[in-house]
């Protein structure tokens, strides 16, 4: 029989002073996403950061709630906002990687590298950036270490007038080269997510969502105020003008 292993959560004592458990801490319902939180931590202890049922089952949110004794609505947003904390990630095979956890136990095993090594090659197939495309290529015998520096430039920061907007570094300045009234797009948003509610996978694709939308909608107002023109209306010669120098 070989040896069994023992594990335990180490948590740092300024664990509840870091900038993303104060922002869960004060969201609806936030103390009970922290509650959740660390039971997956301690409950991923023995299974090196990765949560299955079984081999051939993954845990689904209700299965999950249950285990936490959690409410099933507070645990699907619990895992939609972890993983866009980047604090989880739900891998293709539905094994849920609690990110933190080989950091808090010092430890990992063969399979949970495999995870990783998998995880890894597939964000590359699916067009990572070319950054990150780098640092794989450049490493390729320590995934696990441009793995850190890929979740460590995708890290999102806060933005918007209620501090809700979440964007990286990149999405950010492409906001700024882009749009001249980048700030009022973002606080738009911003407003949007505390009266509304509103959850979105990406923050920087809603904005530029929003905005060709807004560009759609400009351009049917236009075309029908043209249309409904009578010919006496239409200045040929100005329109001419126009025309030539655009």
């Amino acid at each position: 029989m070989g040896d069994k292993k023992y594990f335990w959560l180490k948590l740092k004592r300024d664990f509840f002073k870091r900038h993303d458990i104060q922002i869960l801490e004060g969201m609806p319902n936030g103390k009970e996403i922290i509650l959740f939180y660390l039971k997956l931590l301690c409950e991923s202890v023995d299974h090196d950061g990765c949560l299955r049922f079984s081999d051939k089952v993954p845990y689904t949110s209700q299965m999950l709630a249950t285990i936490t004794n959690t409410k099933e609505e507070v645990a699907e947003k619990a895992i939609k906002t972890l993983c866009e904390f980047q604090m989880m990630e739900i891998l293709d095979d539905g094994t849920i990687l609690m990110t933190e956890t080989k950091n808090m136990i010092g430890s990992e095993t063969f399979w949970a590298e495999k995870k990783r090594n998998q995880r890894q090659s597939e964000d590359n197939v699916q067009t990572m950036s070319n950054d990150v495309q780098q640092q794989s290529t450049s490493c390729p015998k320590c995934p696990s270490k441009s793995k850190r520096k890929s979740i460590e430039k995708e890290k999102k920061n806060i933005y918007g007038a209620n501090n809700n907007v979440l964007l990286t570094d990149e999405e950010f300045e492409k906001l700024k080269n882009k749009f001249p009234d980048y700030q009022t797009r973002i606080d738009d948003l911003s407003f949007y997510l505390s009266s509304k509610g509103a959850k979105y996978e990406s923050h920087y694709m809603t904005i530029l969502s929003w905005a060709r939308k807004e560009s759609k909608q400009t351009k049917v107002v236009t075309k029908n105020q043209f249309t409904n023109m009578t010919k006496s209306d239409i200045d040929f010669d100005d329109l001419e003008r126009k025309l030539v120098k655009n």
